[in-house]
């Protein structure tokens, strides 16, 4: 495999990753207020940031990778926005981890239902984020 294959599979798997956390924060959404796994509530809330910081710094090497910048080069200002996309995904992120601490210590500052609105908001933009990324770079 070429260096700009390796980055774009690498890529693939960071994908992979974010969907498979989406899938569970919408598990975990689905069983609020009453059903919620401590384990999985710890996972989660280890996982979410470095994988979101992982995919970023993935996304980044790939766009710098030639095969892509061929692609994407006229997209100037749609790779800026994404970029501000990354760092209020970034926050949504660390917001959803720290109340995820919260929720597993006993108690949090979001009802169920804001928790819930949070999360399916963040999970909404990263799928939507990862599909962009996949036809940008496919």
């Amino acid at each position: 495999m070429q260096r700009d294959d390796c980055a774009t599979y690498e890529l693939a798997q960071r994908h992979d990753e974010q969907l498979a956390i989406c899938l569970a924060l919408e598990t975990l959404v689905d069983s609020l207020p009453y059903h919620v796994d401590p384990t999985s509530l710890r996972g989660m809330k280890k996982a979410l940031v470095p994988v979101m910081h992982n995919c970023i710094a993935q996304w980044n090497l790939v766009c710098g990778s030639t095969a892509v910048l061929a692609h994407v080069a006229s997209m100037k200002e749609l790779l800026s926005d994404m970029q501000r996309q990354d760092q209020e995904d970034l926050g949504l992120a660390e917001e959803i981890e720290l109340t995820l601490g919260e929720w597993n210590a006993g108690g949090t500052s979001l009802d169920p239902e804001a928790m819930a609105y949070l999360i399916r908001g963040f999970v909404t933009a990263r799928r939507r984020r990862v599909a962009l990324e996949r036809a940008l770079t496919g």
